[in-house]
């Protein structure tokens, strides 16, 4: 009969790192928090239970909640994780009589990967072990006893462990603990044995043994996962010119055949779409890039939903709640943001269009902005299908450009155009004959 599973994940602060800020797990790696990557590897396991036992873990314990985990809170135990605090613990996690397996998970370590996870428990169950564990460096065996001493040191060791609560053992060695029972952790199996006990000790290998509260291993850690993300990539057939220098969050998704260029870096929840071109020194953040579209040098995207066959930069800007529709053109160094930008519209050269809605098929001529912030609050400006805004305009919001309309170059826009109507808003030239010849007579 297969034995039921429990989860516990395990989230407390190592001695002598008990002011670090942010906690170690709670600081991203790639996007994503060593505290979460540990979650989804649980959520992946086949527990009829799950429990998260922490102090404190912030925004992220309503996603546990909404998961469905039980959660177990030790803020008012200062001594926590103490060798009687833990066993006391592990204890509440299984109801009176319950009998099962219970994994114990340590966030500390988000490179432990789910066969080395199940590997450890189909041994556990085939020698009916009391407690089995994974155990990093440093040292195995008898370095250890010598090196750990306490549960905290332990922990700060081990990945992963599993006790099968109902073995007798427990109850005594609990107990006991320091008072004729094991005195701490690093005589804990030996005393198990003593009593009968089977014990299961397997070292773990790098990278999977890796501490993320070390600053060294961190690093490796951030590199393992990049070089690991992108080669699941390169399996889907996208393509990178060098991939060591492009950055790339472990929830981005790319879609075949998009090239991605050296110095790339796309994070967050960034979604790109099949054949895509990102050119160096692009930096995209929670966007959406359309097929075929072709992402210029230099260009900062945040934010933003470009649609197919798109073409922006070099040198552009797309901040939040932008929208670039289908085979539009931004060119170089443009600025906008919570713009909708129509259907094969264009701008070209050196623009800022700020709170504004672009329809199909328009023109912005070079160094035309939206003047959209009055000193109190933001204004929308409004571009109809086919209109054609000549270079050097400022259009002052709130106001609207009808469709088909012309706008001058250089004018000041500042009340609504009528379709089809020309609008020119500016001093008329005025012309001196002769004017410089007499100057430089002087």
């Amino acid at each position: 009969m297969k034995r039921r599973l429990s989860v516990l994940l395990l989230f407390w602060e190592e001695g002598g790192r008990r002011k670090r800020k942010p906690h170690p797990c709670l600081a991203p790696l790639l996007g994503l928090t060593p505290l979460r990557i540990t979650l989804f590897l649980a959520l992946s396991l086949e527990a009829e239970r799950r429990i998260l036992a922490a102090e404190e873990v912030g925004p992220d314990e309503e996603i546990f909640k909404n998961l469905g985990w039980e959660i177990i809170h030790f803020k008012e135990n200062p001594d926590f994780p103490s060798q009687a605090s833990l066993f006391d613990l592990f204890f509440k996690t299984f109801r009176q009589g319950e009998k099962g397996d219970l994994l114990v998970l340590n966030p500390f370590f988000p490179l432990v990967q789910k066969q080395t996870l199940w590997s450890l428990l189909r041994e556990h169950q085939r020698q009916a072990a009391a407690l089995s564990f994974l155990f990093a460096e440093p040292g195995s065996g008898p370095k250890r006893s010598k090196k750990i001493k306490t549960m905290d040191q332990f922990l700060s060791h081990c990945p992963a462990l599993i006790l099968r609560p109902e073995a007798s053992c427990w109850n005594e060695a609990s107990l006991l603990f320091g008072q004729g029972g094991p005195r701490d952790w690093s005589t804990l199996p030996d005393w198990l044995k003593q009593k009968g006990e089977k014990i299961l000790e397997v070292p773990l290998d790098k990278p999977e043994g890796w501490n993320v509260s070390i600053d060294g291993e961190r690093v490796k850690i951030i590199g393992y996962l990049r070089e690991r993300k992108i080669e699941e990539l390169m399996s889907r057939g996208v393509v990178f010119q060098d991939p060591e220098s492009v950055w790339i969050d472990l929830n981005v998704w790319v879609g075949a055949g998009t090239v991605i260029a050296p110095a790339v870096v796309i994070e967050g929840q960034s979604r790109i779409g099949r054949e895509v071109t990102l050119y160096p020194f692009v930096h995209i953040i929670d966007s959406r890039i359309g097929r075929r579209a072709k992402i210029l040098s230099s260009t900062m995207i945040e934010g933003s939903s470009l649609g197919d066959e798109v073409s922006v930069g070099p040198f552009a800007h797309l901040r939040p709640g932008t929208v670039i529709k289908a085979g539009a053109h931004v060119g170089n160094f443009v600025e906008m943001k919570k713009t909708v930008f129509g259907r094969r519209s264009k701008a070209g050269h050196l623009s800022y269009l700020g709170d504004s809605q672009v329809g199909d098929e328009v023109n912005i001529g070079a160094g035309t902005i939206t003047c959209n912030y009055d000193g109190r609050k933001k204004h929308r400006t409004i571009i109809e299908s086919g209109a054609f805004i000549g270079s050097g305009t400022e259009l002052v919001a709130p106001v609207k450009i009808g469709q088909g309309a012309y706008v001058g170059a250089g004018s000041t826009i500042t009340k609504d155009v009528s379709a089809d109507a020309l609008a020119v808003a500016r001093a008329r030239q005025v012309e001196i004959p002769g004017w410089a010849k007499r100057r430089r007579s002087k």
